[in-house]
């Protein structure tokens, strides 16, 4: 997904200060946070939309988006240890979404909103192929 790197990019400074209050150094906030982004950015686009459309509130939506991204992964490719990427992306998820929120009714006009959205609109389209 786009705007979560254009999100990072945008926010860089906030996201690092972010991970650097849950324990990172400097250059691991730096390296961790790409990967972090496109392990938030495939969890939201890799399928499980109807759970993140399902409604709840912030705190389920970013449950099920850390669940399904594969932290060990991160933690291997950036060299830290897997609990403080759990907790880098535990504090992370939040704010994205909330910036996701703000910058031009990005979230919810990707996962809902008015008409659908985006991301409505397909899983919608695919509920009419499977008959759900």
């Amino acid at each position: 997904m786009e705007i979560i790197k254009n999100l990072i990019s945008e926010h860089g400074s906030t996201l690092m200060s972010t991970l650097t209050e849950s324990g990172f150094t400097a250059e691991q906030a730096q390296q961790f946070l790409p990967e972090a982004a496109q392990g938030m950015s495939d969890a939201i686009s890799g399928g499980g939309v109807s759970e993140l459309l399902g409604g709840g509130d912030a705190g389920d939506m970013a449950s099920t988006i850390m669940s399904k991204i594969d932290i060990e992964s991160i933690a291997s490719k950036v060299g830290i240890d897997s609990s403080l990427a759990s907790n880098g992306l535990t504090a992370l998820i939040p704010k994205v979404l909330a910036m996701m929120n703000t910058e031009g009714g990005g979230l919810s006009s990707l996962l809902g909103g008015e008409g659908g959205g985006v991301i409505g609109s397909v899983a919608g389209m695919a509920g009419k192929l499977f008959n759900k």
